[in-house]
């Protein structure tokens, strides 16, 4: 048997010569590089087209308002929906922001601790905390883009539209102020969840389905436990429910139909929305306890 052979080449010890740009930069550089990647930059073509496909939804959806609310403010009887569009909008591309963060926030995370990549990054002058904070930027940033950028073009068209523009704008500036703040409140909440769901696997494919499906089967659970108990509470359940709850507070409008009277069998009950209060607690609660499953899977995949 011969033994193998092979050829060193020593080349000497070089020092580095470029410029030490330290932590921030670091940071810096990781964020922008996942935004990029975000957005389909080196991705493959099945990534682009479905990212490209969840815009043009979006964006066909603030054209749908927009043309219906032309309409709809021109009749005395204005259906509630249509009266607030803004809001009524979040609620149509709320499932598309879902879809998003489970396409997006798998691709950013799992690779890394897949192919052993994260050790790489942990190295100074990045930590731990570093690292998570790039990705969640990067997906946030993302998500805030969806959310907010068809919500101000609505806003400028319906200005444009109006009679006097600027008396538009002077009459709905909590509109405006209530659109930026309800973006937020949608991009963290899907950035921190999706996220959570990413650090407990490695399989892109396994991470995107149960970021879509968890919500889901959550949702049609909560709808059959608030028929069986009449506990208003269970439609906490809904997460989609909770920046949905803050954003229709915000706007001013109560969130769902007011005095919903459902039946099953031989019960009978009224359903009242909750208070806002209430959506913002259990907002807060899925926000903490989604960083801390983050936190946690990564302190011991550091270890």
């Amino acid at each position: 048997m011969m033994t193998p052979k092979g050829v060193i080449y020593d080349r000497g010890y070089r020092r580095y010569e470029g410029a030490y740009r330290g932590r921030g930069y670091a940071i810096w550089s990781l964020l922008s590089a996942d935004f990029g990647r975000a957005l389909g930059i080196k991705k493959g073509l099945w990534y682009k087209v479905f990212l490209w496909l969840f815009f043009l939804i979006i964006t066909v959806q603030t054209v749908f308002v927009f043309f219906v609310t032309l309409v709809t403010e021109r009749v005395p009887q204005t259906p509630s929906a249509f009266s607030h569009p803004y809001s009524f909008l979040f609620d149509l591309m709320s499932t598309i922001l879902w879809f998003l963060s489970a396409m997006v926030a798998p691709d950013l995370l799992t690779n890394d601790r897949k192919f052993k990549a994260l050790q790489l990054y942990l190295v100074r002058p990045i930590e731990l905390y570093d690292y998570l904070l790039a990705k969640a930027g990067a997906l946030f940033g993302l998500l805030m883009v969806a959310a907010l950028v068809p919500q101000l073009g609505l806003f400028a068209a319906k200005a444009f539209t109006a009679e006097d523009a600027v008396a538009y704008v002077a009459h709905h500036t909590r509109d405006l102020g209530a659109l930026i703040l309800s973006s937020g409140l949608y991009a963290l909440f899907y950035t921190v969840f999706a996220m959570a769901i990413s650090s407990l696997t490695t399989r892109r494919g396994l991470a995107t389905g149960a970021i879509i499906a968890l919500p889901f089967f959550l949702g049609l659970g909560a709808a059959l436990i608030l028929v069986l108990t009449q506990s208003q509470y269970f439609q906490l359940l809904d997460l989609d429910s909770l920046p949905a709850g803050l954003k229709s507070a915000l706007f001013g409008v109560s969130y769902g139909a007011q005095n919903v009277q459902i039946t099953f069998g031989d019960r009978s009950f009224s359903l009242e929305p909750l208070d806002w209060s209430i959506y913002l607690l259990a907002y807060s609660a899925v926000i903490a306890f989604s960083l801390s499953v983050v936190l946690f899977s990564y302190a011991k995949e550091r270890s």
